[in-house]
């Protein structure tokens, strides 16, 4: 004889209500034969075994949609050292969280702090998202921040002119690895060069604006001084950072009661100085960076653009079918993006040059015995003004005419 398994909805009713009866057997249940199921059982054991909510548990979907979604924008970006760069510090920003989420498993408070970092996550996406359809100002924000010019790649690029990392030894130009962090070695010794011997007197202002100043902030490095004064003789545009126009520190040597400053005051006043000369510094580019970046600016060099996938669903909702499921209807559903542009190889050329004129290069000079700096402007004008003979050759575009032409060089 068949034994028929129960299907109604009120079957784990009755199990229920016959457990709790204490009876051996199933009971009968609207007609049905109820058999020993072993659903109530797997649902129960998941319950029991299922994991504890801690802080950020509920947001795990929604960060893995954030993923996804700014590694996809990632992909289509039109700069390979955009992709590549942006790439890796999305996936270092969400790993570095996912540890910090399980440390944190305990604190119900720390739930806040996940929310308002998805939020910075989808605001991401939405100008990575704007950047590939070709607004100005989010692509040229992506390329600042994929060339060191601001966020956390300028810190990277920092570094090596800063005086807790070693100085790069003569005949060695400046080049940082995958990560743009530096050897523990080189931070050790440069540590250790620039132990300055406690002083048993700080100086005053008018001895600081002598400049004594080394006794509340670390010396230039030689590489950091070099930089400074070729900036203030070839000042770059004041596109992400203020013009940089002296070195030294001009501090008050008298305070409203016409007396000394006290010597605390001068301290702010010296830290202050040297944090806001240190955020106009402009950090030198890896040399083999920096002449890709010259070749893009200066037209001979492009870069392969990826097509974007079609979107393969259904068709475009309307304005009225919006307001139906989301209750509004977004500008940018129904009327595409009114800032966004094609992105041609003269228009993404014109970003690259605003950029590159931003980005210097250093190396080590062995004839003058000191450090070389060259300014993304300087090489563009070298560029625009070498003879034609002297301008790289490529090949025809007509691939019957098989001949050669020289491929001129726009300032744009």
């Amino acid at each position: 004889m068949q034994r028929w398994r129960a299907t109604s909805p009120l079957h784990g009713t009755a199990r229920c209500l016959a457990r709790s009866a204490g009876a051996s057997r199933p009971l009968f249940a609207t007609g049905f034969l109820c058999k020993e199921a072993s659903v109530i059982d797997s649902v129960s054991t998941k319950q029991r075994h299922a994991p504890a909510q801690y802080p950020g548990s509920l947001e795990s979907d929604q960060a893995r949609h954030l993923v996804r979604a700014l590694l996809r924008e990632c992909s289509y970006l039109p700069d390979s050292q955009a992709r590549k760069w942006i790439k890796g510090h999305v996936i270092d920003r969400f790993r570095s969280y996912s540890f910090k989420t399980w440390k944190h498993r305990n604190d119900p408070a720390y739930g806040e702090r996940l929310r308002q970092k998805l939020e910075e996550a989808r605001h991401a996406a939405s100008v990575l998202r704007r950047a590939n359809e070709g607004e100005r100002k989010p692509l040229l924000k992506v390329l600042l921040v994929a060339y060191g010019r601001t966020g956390k790649r300028r810190h990277e690029l920092m570094k090596p002119l800063m005086p807790v990392s070693a100085p790069l030894e003569q005949g060695q130009s400046i080049s940082l690895n995958t990560n743009g962090s530096n050897s523990t070695s080189e931070q050790s010794a440069g540590a250790k060069r620039t132990t300055q011997s406690p002083m048993t007197r700080k100086p005053s202002a008018r001895e600081v604006n002598q400049g004594q100043w080394t006794a509340y902030v670390p010396d230039f490095t030689p590489q950091l001084r070099a930089v400074l004064q070729s900036q203030i003789r070839h000042p770059p545009p004041h596109l992400t950072r203020p013009i940089l126009r002296k070195m030294a520190p001009q501090l008050e040597e008298l305070n409203s009661w016409m007396r000394p400053m006290p010597l605390s005051r001068v301290k702010n006043q010296v830290e202050k100085w040297y944090a806001e000369l240190l955020d106009k510094v402009h950090p030198p580019l890896p040399v083999p960076e920096w002449e890709r970046l010259r070749d893009l600016a200066s037209g001979q060099q492009t870069e392969r653009f990826i097509p974007r996938r079609t979107f393969a669903g259904l068709k475009k909702p309307s304005a009225l079918e919006l307001v139906v499921v989301f209750n509004q209807a977004g500008v940018r559903k129904v009327f595409e993006n009114r800032e966004a542009h094609s992105i041609e190889p003269r228009y993404i050329r014109r970003l690259w040059f605003q950029v590159f004129l931003q980005c210097p290069a250093m190396e080590w000079d062995t004839q003058k015995a000191e450090w070389s700096v060259i300014w993304g402007q300087q090489a563009l004008s070298a560029v625009n003004n070498a003879p034609k003979d002297k301008l790289p050759t490529v090949c025809c575009p007509n691939t019957a005419c098989g001949a050669e032409y020289l491929k001129p060089v726009s300032a744009e």
